[in-house]
């Protein structure tokens, strides 16, 4: 499987079937003693223009679009990069989920994403990481981010960790 640099959740007809795509990342905690106390948690997803350059069925589209709020949820169960497929995605927990607002600009950075308490469920059990969907997944609906494969480091997926 080719890995791509761009996430793209998103809600949309592809020859008439509706298909709904959702984005997982996963960061390495080991650095973390399990006796830390989390002060904040953030995440940080930036806007990739790959998507649109990679596909032309998005032509004429400038970015993020259509009412593309979202949530991030902690993953229960584990998945592969090379092996993920709707079938095979992973479970996730609606507990401490986060709702981002629709992307006001198709090139919106998502910044300071406040992640805190799924972060707190992910280190009181098991790291299977984060999913990212819309809220409702109705179509007409993207997002467009970079990913860990993104050539440049400084707008890959961050997450940023205060602990004690």
């Amino acid at each position: 499987m080719f890995q791509r640099k761009f996430l793209s959740p998103a809600v949309w007809t592809y020859s008439g079937n509706i298909n709904i795509k959702r984005a997982y990342l996963k960061f390495d905690l080991s650095g973390i003693p399990s006796s830390a106390a989390i002060d904040s948690a953030h995440l940080d997803l930036f806007y990739s223009q790959e998507l649109i350059n990679t596909y032309p069925y998005f032509s004429g589209q400038t970015g993020h679009s259509g009412e593309n709020t979202f949530l991030i949820k902690r993953a229960l169960s584990n998945w592969s990069e090379s092996t993920l497929t709707w079938n095979s995605k992973p479970s996730t927990s609606e507990i401490n989920s986060v709702t981002i607002t629709a992307s006001s600009i198709p090139t919106q950075n998502f910044l300071k994403i406040n992640v805190k308490n799924i972060l707190m469920d992910i280190m009181a059990s098991t790291n299977y990481g984060f999913e990212i969907r819309m809220l409702d997944e109705s179509i007409y609906k993207s997002l467009c981010l970079t990913s860990s494969e993104e050539v440049n480091s400084l707008i890959r997926p961050k997450l940023t960790i205060y602990y004690h």
